[in-house]
């Protein structure tokens, strides 16, 4: 019996998920190494994922990987992986297995990451007949709108204006110039009010629906306790910026009344909840005002 093989070109769906625009504190940096440019004719050396959550590293993934050809000298040069090194590193097919479970569902960020994917991809569908279908956000797309300043987007150039962690033409360090990167964009396009974020505000169910993903809480953080409503536009998912509230304490709500603490207020402020809150204000209502540059602050 023929088996059907998996081809990313023949089938219809986008060879990787769906491109993604706005701020997140929760995703997977991936960078890798590779002897050239071709995900069908060059192979895979080397691969890491830094898992975040809350905007912050908690995990990393990392291994070389086992080659059946000698690695070119100039690639040798360049990335200072050699032939020994990877002698005894484990195969592709055992390194790609680790690394989808390590990254499970989570969005993809790197610096042109679209060169990841394909390799990814490809390489997915040759050992495992399956997709890789996560979402991804690209920062070298993210870069060229924010900090159009620069003729140059190369990874290593930003580092360098930007005062990041130098890329090494290594996975982890490159992965860790990418997060400092990322976190460089949205923080920059909060201050200048760029308007590049532009995520899923949808969120048909009730606060109720929100529940904390974690077990323990700062009862000194600024949201703890606090009765929260957002309204306006946000440059982060409405849903994740209501799960960060719930995750320090906060209790959400949907309308501004007298029992509201906290209004976080998007890009267009002319909402009614927004005046409503300024009214209660004018009566000796206490109802703190926050922006989302405040907001981001605070829950940092």
């Amino acid at each position: 019996m023929e088996i059907a093989i998996y081809n990313p070109i023949e089938r219809e769906q986008p060879c990787y998920g769906n491109p993604l625009c706005e701020i997140l504190f929760d995703y997977c940096v991936v960078d890798i190494e590779t002897t050239g440019f071709s995900p069908e004719d060059d192979i895979l050396l080397e691969i890491t994922a830094l898992r975040v959550r809350n905007n912050q590293i908690c995990d990393t993934f990392s291994s070389l990987i086992k080659t059946a050809a000698p690695i070119p000298k100039h690639i040798q040069k360049l990335t200072g992986i050699t032939d020994d090194m990877v002698a005894l590193a484990p195969s592709l097919e055992e390194v790609l297995k680790n690394f989808l479970a390590f990254v499970g569902d989570d969005v993809i960020i790197g610096h042109n990451v679209t060169f990841d994917l394909r390799f990814i991809t490809e390489n997915t569908a040759k050992l495992f007949n399956e997709p890789f279908l996560n979402d991804y956000m690209d920062t070298l797309t993210l870069s060229r709108k924010v900090f159009r300043e620069y003729s140059c987007h190369k990874l290593g150039y930003l580092a360098e204006v930007l005062g990041l962690p130098v890329p090494a033409h290594r996975a982890e360090a490159d992965c860790q110039t990418t997060k400092a990167l990322y976190d460089c964009i949205w923080h920059t396009a909060l201050d200048r009010n760029i308007s590049v974020f532009y995520p899923d505000q949808r969120f048909a169910g009730k606060p109720a629906d929100i529940l904390p993903t974690v077990t323990e809480f700062d009862e000194n953080h600024p949201f703890y306790g606090k009765v929260c409503v957002i309204t306006g536009k946000l440059s982060i998912n409405r849903v994740s910026a209501l799960q960060l509230i719930v995750n320090r304490g906060g209790i959400l709500a949907n309308s501004v009344t007298r029992k509201t603490n906290i209004l976080v207020v998007g890009c267009d402020s002319a909402t009614s909840k927004y005046k409503k809150a300024q009214e209660l204000i004018a009566l000796g209502q206490s109802i703190e005002l926050l922006t989302e540059k405040d907001f981001i602050a605070l829950i940092e």
